[in-house]
């Protein structure tokens, strides 16, 4: 200040967050930080590299996401100090997998499945571990998208690539997958193979997908586990002889019909959860 420099001046307080973090006062770096008038590039740098003076790598991270949300770009000293950070953090795999799939999340939502496989691809050979919910993402973007080879081999390299378990969900979009692309056969096979032989969404699902593609064959077998699936849901024989019907077997959705009328099973009745008061 007698020197004539405002208190204010960017380079001042860039060079008063890089003093106090060296001195391992991260608390007068972050005062300094969050008073500045304006965020440039070298004082994210000066309290990144505070942060990592006081071992605090995890907030590094962070604040490197910050940065990048303020739309500044990251020069190699950015880059230099938040990978040191990270390699000595647990945060470095958890991090950066949850950055990347949102990304692989955002594709699939915006219909580009390709890119969601490229950017899983480039994870792992980065050495990135995905989670089960990144390979949620990919397989709901290969859906979105008609991928069925993509889908296949995202689903099939969980378990023997990467040692994640697949569960309903995976299961449940990948038959999706299938049944979409007109593959109903192959969808069969899929949830008889799956854990529990699938479930009750899934046949539900596979035979609203017979009724779409007119296949008979796969649409009487789901049909039929529905039933015993779920034989107390009045919906699942309505399904069911609603499929008949839709393919010509009259006597067989009448048959389903007179079966569920003898076992007096009925739909519930909607009714309003709002009293008028007279």
């Amino acid at each position: 200040m007698k020197l004539g420099f405002n208190e204010w001046s960017v380079h001042v307080q860039s060079a008063l967050i890089d003093m106090y973090g060296k001195c391992m006062d991260i608390e007068s770096s972050m005062a300094v930080f969050e008073c500045l008038p304006e965020r440039t590039l070298d004082c994210f740098n000066s309290l990144m590299t505070s942060l990592s003076y006081c071992d605090a790598v995890d907030d590094v991270a962070e604040l490197f996401g910050l940065m990048v949300d303020e739309g500044l770009v990251p020069d190699g000293v950015t880059l230099s100090t938040t990978l040191k950070a990270l390699s000595v953090s647990a945060l470095a795999n958890s991090s950066f997998s949850k950055r990347f799939t949102s990304m692989i999340n955002a594709y699939a939502r915006n219909g580009m499945g390709k890119e969601g496989i490229a950017m899983l691809q480039a994870m792992t050979e980065r050495g990135i571990k995905p989670d089960d919910v990144t390979f949620l993402c990919a397989l709901n973007g290969c859906n979105h998208t008609g991928l069925v080879e993509e889908g296949r081999i995202v689903f099939e390299s969980m378990k023997s690539l990467h040692g994640v378990d697949p569960d309903r969900r995976h299961f449940s979009c990948t038959m999706d997958l299938f049944c979409r692309a007109g593959l109903l056969h192959e969808a069969e096979e899929f949830l008889l193979q799956s854990q529990g032989k699938g479930e009750y969404f899934m046949w539900s699902s596979l035979l609203r997908s017979c009724r779409v593609h007119k296949n008979e064959e796969v649409g009487t077998k789901a049909a039929q586990v529905l039933v015993e699936l779920d034989p107390d849901d009045p919906a699942v024989w309505l399904q069911a002889s609603n499929f008949y019907a839709e393919i010509g077997k009259f006597d067989a959705s009448r048959q389903i019909r007179e079966v569920s009328l003898a076992r007096k099973m009925t739909r519930e009745i909607g009714h309003s959860l709002i009293e008028i008061r007279q």
